[in-house]
């Protein structure tokens, strides 16, 4: 008899950001950053407390490194190393301007008010989705657990068009009353709600696994893998278990469906987010998990078996000796680790001009 299984990694085509910073990813000069988001097909909107910088001490000036204080809602929770000098190409000098949200590491001096156009540029989310994918330029930073941890509020796809047409480029009503109905939770003056909420903008890696008894047809092997389906069933799993407060629509009889993957042919398929990021809802709580190998997933897993759908933390994962359909899993971390090596880490900055939110200090 044969068996038909899926595993499908969801794991973001860019660093999260904070909604205040969206303008900035509709300016016609940070055009490269747009095309990246519109690899996406399935978003996330998320909040959590105030997070930013805090101190920035640059602490070794031969070899330009500095020492960076990660603060959520007012506390210092974190802190590591920034090789500057490593960030941009040899030969020039290096400028680094920053203020709470963003550093932006480059050649040039901004003038008082400028927008600095930058090689590279870390915001307090960005430099832990870097350091997950072993970007040697990052040391320390090592309390994820805390600062990449979000209330999940809503979860949605594109079905016509890309993440960034439908959540950055139009009015997207779910996000508009987000920012109207959200309550600030780190109150301070200068603190809004834009700078609590997330963007999440994730792509999928779907991997099929197939198997034949001696009596099977090996003509029936799949190699369709249909990741519009997936995508849809993708955002009704997490809708129908996590219930995110924003979303209306709670898809109760999951996993039937015409547009996902019920009955079409797997015996078992199954989710993982391969972020260190942590979503809380008032009905849940699901862990991703990423290493900077790129290699395997520990956090939870939705599993989809015919009518019934179950949400397993990592220590209660069934043992792949004691159910076969379920040991997937198993198969596909070591078929990733023949498949996969770790590819050489690049900075997501291209230039990126952006105006700085308060005058920035400059070194």
């Amino acid at each position: 008899m044969s068996f038909l299984g899926k595993m499908v990694r969801l794991a973001t085509v860019h660093p999260p950001f904070i909604n205040s910073m969206s303008k900035d990813f509709r300016d016609e000069a940070n055009a490269a950053f747009a095309a990246k988001l519109k690899r996406s097909k399935l978003y996330m909107i998320g909040a959590r407390p105030r997070t930013e910088f805090g101190d920035v001490r640059i602490v070794d000036t031969v070899n330009d490194l500095a020492r960076v204080e990660i603060k959520l809602a007012g506390e210092t929770v974190d802190w590591g190393y920034i090789n500057l000098q490593a960030n941009v190409p040899l030969g020039g000098a290096v400028h680094a301007a920053w203020d709470d949200q963003i550093i932006q590491i480059g050649h040039n001096r901004p003038g008082p008010g400028e927008k600095m156009h930058s090689h590279t540029w870390y915001t307090p989310d960005s430099v832990y989705w870097e350091k997950s994918r072993g970007n040697p330029n990052l040391q320390g930073f090592n309390n994820h657990a805390i600062v990449c941890n979000y209330d999940l509020l809503y979860v949605g796809i594109a079905n016509k068009q890309d993440s960034f047409e439908r959540l950055l480029n139009k009015a997207h009503q779910g996000r508009v009353e987000i920012l109207t109905e959200e309550q600030i939770r780190y109150p301070t003056p200068s603190n809004r709600v834009s700078d609590e909420i997330v963007l999440f903008f994730f792509d999928i890696d779907p991997l099929v696994i197939q198997t034949w008894a001696p009596e099977d047809e090996m003509d029936d092997m799949v190699l369709d893998i249909n990741s519009s389906r997936t995508i849809a069933d993708a955002e009704k799993a997490f809708v129908s278990l996590l219930k995110p407060e924003y979303n209306n629509v709670q898809f109760k009889e999951y996993p039937r469906g015409k547009d996902g993957l019920y009955g079409s042919g797997f015996n078992v398929y199954q989710y993982v987010i391969f972020e260190n990021f942590t979503f809380n809802t008032p009905s849940g709580t699901f862990n991703g998990s990423r290493n900077e190998f790129g290699l395997g997933s520990t956090g939870h897993t939705i599993v989809v078996e015919g009518d019934n759908v179950t949400l397993y933390p990592p220590e209660r994962w069934p043992s792949a000796k004691k159910s076969a359909p379920l040991g997937i899993r198993f198969t596909v971390d070591a078929i990733l680790a023949l498949r996969e090596k770790p590819a050489p880490c690049t900075p997501h900055g291209a230039p990126y001009a952006t105006p700085l939110l308060v005058d920035p200090q400059t070194g």
